[in-house]
């Protein structure tokens, strides 16, 4: 059955794992454990079966000693009458009786003899025989899938007491059935574990991010409070450096900390140490780390590599566009004293309102770009210097369309583009400049970034045409 089943490689495996079964075991002297029963060698002793050599091909017809020994270990059963009978299982086995196991367990001192071999009477799992001294255990329940027996098995403590568990096992379909369902199972707890390890995982992310994102805007607000009350911290640090070395000890530059942010609950060793003010010594060399914090404008991630007054310009004159203001509206949000005139003060506000963040050295450098074609000397812009508001967003409206890309200004296509939108938007065509912009935009469909020198263009004269006919003063 089994060749007819699998193969002769897994026969051999069987072979295999056989010889490596005893043919009896000994439990601390006082059970003796076999599979069928007694010899019919009733002198025989423990230490003469240990001897044997158990690996052989095959007993049938056992003619030596020593097999006829391993034949019987593995063949017979007990009988009720004393001695030594004949086995109906067929020739060469045997049956042994009452006397034979009391002279075997006494002979070797043990105390019960247990087997297996055969189905208990009564279709139990387990039977008693001589007088309780032998013992059939029978752990294959349901034998061959049809004799409906129980199974049992016998847990020996190690005091060797004991207790007998008998049980039915499933048919081998309801088993099959049973494991692919646990299968299933399995594979289902498997995967809401890996569900769940994900989902800590996002959760421990979750947490890293939010405790480096709090300590990122815990260091935002001390550049930025640094940067304000530099001079303040730099006279207070001074004061302290006895010697004018431009180096305090860290505890000196944590205190000033303190005292500028008004708390002691932040972790300044550990913001000191991230922004490397600390040197080897945890000394801080306050002219250094002072003249790092500057107020700079930061372009964002999308025109990271642009300069800065470009992203300024588009900033500013996009964000204008699209609040879609009245010019009267647009020349209020610059010229907020209706004086006429945009005041660098002025100009400075609205860069704020836009979180433009500018120093005064920057804000100054844009005024001269948007003055760069007036009669002032460009130069010489100061703080309190003026100029007309109505001029000044036109001349913004150049500097924004030189900021969009340099390139485009040599480009034929778009120079004349720009002039023939300009003459239709001033003459109220703006559905035929319409039109122009999108038959040229048809033409080179492929080229996103020339598409996007033409819409830059097309929102600078959009502005241009909403104020070309308002007065001076907005009206």
């Amino acid at each position: 059955m089994l060749l007819s089943k699998y193969d002769n490689t897994v026969f051999d495996l069987f072979q295999e794992v056989f010889e490596l079964l005893g043919l009896a075991v000994n439990i601390q002297n006082q059970i003796f454990i076999v599979h069928g029963g007694l010899s019919r060698y009733q002198d025989i002793t423990v230490k003469e079966i240990d001897d044997l050599d158990r690996r052989k091909h095959e007993i049938l017809h056992p003619e030596k000693y020593e097999d006829t020994i391993i034949f019987d270990l593995l063949w017979s059963d007990p009988q009720k009458k004393n001695g030594i009978g004949e086995n109906a299982r067929g020739n060469n086995c045997i049956t042994f009786g009452p006397d034979i196991t009391e002279l075997f367990l006494k002979k070797n001192n043990f105390d019960i003899l247990i087997r297996s071999h055969q189905v208990p009477k009564m279709l139990k799992g387990i039977e008693s025989h001589h007088d309780g001294k032998c013992i059939t255990l029978f752990s294959a329940s349901n034998y061959c899938n049809k004799i409906k027996n129980l199974g049992a098995a016998i847990i020996f403590n190690q005091d060797l007491t004991f207790e007998v568990q008998e049980y039915m096992s499933p048919s081998l379909d309801i088993i099959r059935e049973t494991f692919e369902q646990n299968q299933k199972l399995r594979e289902k707890v498997l995967h809401s574990s890996k569900i769940l390890e994900l989902e800590k995982n996002e959760q421990r992310k979750n947490n890293r991010l939010s405790t480096e994102g709090l300590m990122n805007d815990i260091l935002s607000c001390l550049s930025t409070l640094i940067c304000h009350e530099k001079n303040s911290l730099w006279n207070n640090l001074y004061k302290k450096d006895t010697e004018n070395t431009g180096i305090v000890h860290i505890n000196i530059w944590k205190e000033e900390l303190e005292k500028l942010s008004k708390t002691k609950k932040v972790p300044w060793f550990y913001l000191c140490k991230k922004l490397k003010m600390i040197e080897n010594d945890y000394h801080v060399n306050y002219n250094n780390v002072l003249s790092r914090f500057k107020i700079n404008y930061a372009p964002s991630e999308k025109f990271i590599n642009s300069e800065w007054k470009n992203e300024c310009f588009e900033h500013l004159y996009e964000a204008l566009l699209k609040a879609d203001l009245s010019l009267r509206e647009t020349l209020m949000i610059f010229d907020k004293n209706l004086d006429g005139k945009v005041s660098f003060s002025e100009f400075e506000q609205v860069l704020k309102d836009l979180n433009i963040d500018l120093s005064n050295e920057q804000i100054r450098i844009l005024v001269r770009l948007i003055n760069s074609n007036s009669l002032c000397n460009q130069d010489s812009v100061q703080e309190n210097d003026k100029i007309d508001v109505a001029e000044f967003i036109g001349k913004m409206r150049v500097c924004y369309r030189l900021s969009i890309n340099k390139e485009y200004i040599n480009n034929d296509k778009i120079n004349k583009l720009i002039e023939t939108i300009g003459k239709h938007i001033l003459s109220d065509s703006a559905d035929t400049a319409n039109f122009h912009y999108k038959f040229y935009e048809e033409q080179d469909e492929r080229d996103n970034s020339e598409r996007r020198k033409r819409s830059s263009v097309i929102k600078s004269v959009a502005l241009f045409q909403k104020f070309k006919n308002y007065d001076h003063y907005g009206n």
